[in-house]
């Protein structure tokens, strides 16, 4: 918080908020997610429904685009029958506890600030797991930095990191905050998507049919140009947002006293911004209980969206200014990647009734049982 946020956040958003670095990715995010329909394509059964245990395959979907980025590294997470001690399974395994056991001492009830307990306890083993790994990864880019000569312009973002800060431990910290707080949000954002264009037929085939437009073969080259193009599909991640916000808000500790609303609020109060009400209040978002991504586009002559004539606090899912998601030009690539490639190759039908649940992350409570079938 303060001061010490400020200086590491300084030292590293020139290599992570900078949109021509993310533009050094696309292609082999775009690996991660053509490797992953291709693995959709071996586990659907007989009727074309994903497994019970889709769930868990998105999530390693996510751990091995984010990993790319944070640890310069691609895991091989998507990979069959991983050994039980192999680098990939040890991380899906702790990305899959560590938000859980966040919310249990961050959140709920509890005394593992007097004394060790057993979530307590078994956070701790996670972060060791974290740190083990993603220290090793760390350590091989930097050597890889001594043996080379080095192009800045091709440099990799961890490599810049390791390369404007003396301490390794900044883009170690960095690395650690990006898989924390990449791999739950950016799952069940994906997750979320792809529901709210199951549900959506009409809405799936206008997306398709840009697409189309955009990748005329479902195997064409993917290129930051085209997903520049591909407006229809950012509507549609911004529109599923709306409806289900991934986070309960933006929190932000009072530097002075505000009043808020007639109510007198002193310095260093927490408050919450709430993505969910401002996402379903008529007042900004007509139809609000509707999924609609055309309230994000323009109109025929250029005119402003219905959503962008509001106020522009309403929507900020990544937050704002300073503090803005360290990861978000990151995660949006994934999330537009893969969904892209999804809907471009499958007509996506979800056949059942979804319960979600709020933990520090939104997410599906219900089996993800996609039915996927091939487009052509």
């Amino acid at each position: 918080q303060g001061e010490e946020w400020q200086t590491l956040r300084t030292k590293v958003n020139p290599a992570l908020m900078q949109p021509r670095n993310t533009r050094l990715y696309v292609s082999h995010i775009d690996d991660v997610a053509q490797e992953f329909i291709q693995k959709m394509r071996k586990i659907r059964d007989k009727n074309e429904e994903l497994p019970e245990t889709f769930n868990t395959e998105i999530s390693k979907w996510a751990l091995e685009s984010i990993c790319l980025v944070a640890l310069d590294k691609k895991l091989g997470c998507l990979a069959e029958n991983l050994p039980e001690d192999s680098d990939p399974q040890i991380m899906i395994k702790a990305a899959t506890q560590i938000l859980d056991l966040i919310y249990q001492l961050e959140i709920e009830v509890s005394y593992w600030m007097y004394f060790s307990t057993p979530a307590w306890r078994k956070f701790v083993k996670v972060m060791d797991c974290f740190t083990e790994v993603g220290w090793k990864y760390i350590e091989e880019t930097m050597t890889r930095l001594k043996t080379r000569a080095n192009d800045y312009s091709e440099l990799s973002v961890l490599e810049r990191m390791l390369l404007t800060n003396d301490d390794p431990k900044v883009a170690f910290v960095t690395a650690l905050d990006m898989l924390f707080g990449g791999i739950d949000a950016t799952t069940n954002t994906a997750a979320i998507l792809i529901y709210y264009l199951a549900k959506n037929p009409v809405e799936q085939e206008k997306l398709h049919d840009e697409l189309r437009r955009i990748l005329p073969s479902p195997d064409d080259v993917m290129t930051a140009d085209k997903l520049e193009d591909m407006k229809y599909l950012k509507a549609c991640v911004k529109e599923s947002i709306r409806l289900s916000p991934i986070t309960f808000g933006n929190a932000r500790k009072l530097t002075q006293d505000m009043v808020l609303s007639n109510y007198q609020v002193p310095e260093g109060i927490n408050v919450l911004l709430m993505h969910g009400p401002l996402g379903m209040d008529e007042k900004h978002f007509p139809n609000a209980n509707k999924f609609i991504p055309e309230r994000w586009l323009k109109g025929p002559n250029g005119e402003p969206s219905q959503a962008r004539s509001t106020h522009p606090f309403v929507y900020m899912p990544f937050g704002f200014g300073t503090r803005m998601c360290l990861g978000r030009r990151f995660a949006e690539l994934e999330i537009h990647t893969l969904a892209a490639r999804m809907i471009r190759n499958f007509k996506v039908e979800y056949n059942y009734d979804m319960e979600f649940k709020q933990r520090v992350i939104l997410k599906p409570a219900s089996p993800l049982k996609f039915k996927i079938t091939d487009r052509h």
